[in-house]
C-alpha cells in the first residue's frame, strides 16, 4: 500500500515537471539563461517557437537565433520621461538626436523624385559611400565598416530605441513588412498612405543589425553571414537615402537599401525600380 502510494506520488511529480518543460528539449538544452521562459512549443512547419514567459507574457514567431541570443521574455523598454522624445515622423530625427540641435524635416526635399540637380550628402535623403564604408588604400575598393548605433535597443515589437543623448531620446516603431515588392519611389507612397514614411539608410541598417550577431573578417565588420532567420533575413529593404550623385561612380538613380543576403545596406547596382520589400516608420 505504501509502496504503490509512493509510486503513484512520483508519478504526479514527474508529470508537474514535464508540464513545466518546454516542448523543444534540444533548444532548451543548448541555451544558457532562459530562466525566464516557462515553455516553448516549435511550429513543426515554420521551424519558429511560441514562448510562454515567467512574466505571463506570449511570443510568437519566435527563432532560434532569438532564444539563444537571449532576444526573448525581455522587460519592455521604456522612453526616459526625463529626456525630450523626438519626433519619430521627422527624418533627420536621427541627425537631432546624434548633434543635439535642428529643425525637423517632415517632407522629402525639392528634386527627390526626379534628381533634377546636384545632390550633396546630407545623412539623410542623400547617402555617400563614405557613411557606411571604408576606401581600402588606394585600390578604388571600399570595405563596409560600419557598425550599430552604440546603444540601440530593438524589442519584439519592432521598436527601435536609442539612448539618452544631449537630453534627448529617439523611438522608432517600426511597421510589419509589406506583403509584396515594390519600387523605391512606390515605397514613398506606400508608407504616406499609411500616414507613415520610410526609414533613412542608417534607421533600416540599425533596426536590422542591432542585436543580431555578425561574423568578422580580417578584423573589420563584415554582415555576409546575416542569419536567415533574423529580424530582417528574408527581406531586402528599401531605404528613403538615395545616393548622393556627388560621389565618384555612384548612379544618381539608385537608393541604399537593407540586403538580407549579406546584412548591410548598399546602394551600388540598387535601381530604384528595383522590387524590395517595405518597413514603415509610424508615430506610435
Amino acid at each position: 500500500m505504501h509502496l504503490s502510494f509512493g509510486y503513484g506520488l512520483l508519478c504526479a511529480c514527474l508529470f508537474a515537471v514535464s508540464c513545466d518543460t518546454p516542448r523543444d528539449f534540444n533548444v532548451r538544452s543548448e541555451v544558457k539563461g532562459t530562466e525566464d521562459i516557462v515553455s516553448m512549443e516549435k511550429d513543426p512547419i515554420t521551424g519558429l517557437f511560441t514562448v510562454i514567459c515567467t512574466n505571463g507574457t506570449k511570443e510568437t514567431k519566435v527563432t532560434v537565433t532569438s532564444i539563444k541570443s537571449g532576444e526573448v521574455c525581455l522587460p519592455e523598454p521604456k522612453p526616459d520621461p526625463a529626456a525630450s522624445q523626438l519626433n519619430p515622423m521627422a527624418f533627420n530625427a536621427f541627425n537631432i538626436w546624434r548633434d543635439g540641435n535642428g529643425a525637423e524635416i517632415l517632407n522629402y526635399p525639392e528634386g527627390y523624385v526626379d534628381r533634377a540637380k546636384l545632390n550633396y550628402p546630407d545623412s539623410v535623403f542623400y547617402v555617400s559611400l563614405p557613411d557606411f564604408f571604408t576606401e581600402r588604400g588606394q585600390s578604388g575598393e571600399w570595405d563596409f565598416t560600419a557598425v550599430p548605433t552604440l546603444g540601440a535597443t530593438v524589442d519584439s515589437k519592432n521598436v527601435l530605441m536609442y539612448p539618452v543623448q544631449n537630453g534627448k531620446q529617439l523611438v522608432l516603431h517600426f511597421s510589419g513588412v509589406s506583403e509584396k515588392r515594390m519600387s523605391q519611389l512606390n515605397a514613398v507612397q506606400y508608407c504616406k498612405a499609411l500616414s507613415a514614411r520610410l526609414p533613412t539608410a542608417r534607421e533600416i541598417f540599425d533596426f536590422c543589425v542591432t542585436g543580431v550577431e555578425k561574423s568578422i573578417l580580417d578584423g573589420k565588420p563584415n554582415y555576409s553571414s546575416y542569419p536567415d532567420d533574423a529580424r530582417c533575413g528574408i527581406h531586402d529593404l528599401w531605404s528613403a537615402s538615395v545616393s548622393s550623385n556627388d560621389t565618384c561612380c555612384r548612379d544618381s538613380s539608385s537608393a541604399w537599401a537593407f540586403h538580407e543576403s549579406y546584412g548591410y545596406v548598399a546602394d551600388e547596382y540598387v535601381s530604384r525600380e528595383n522590387l524590395y520589400y517595405v518597413r514603415c516608420i509610424d508615430s506610435k
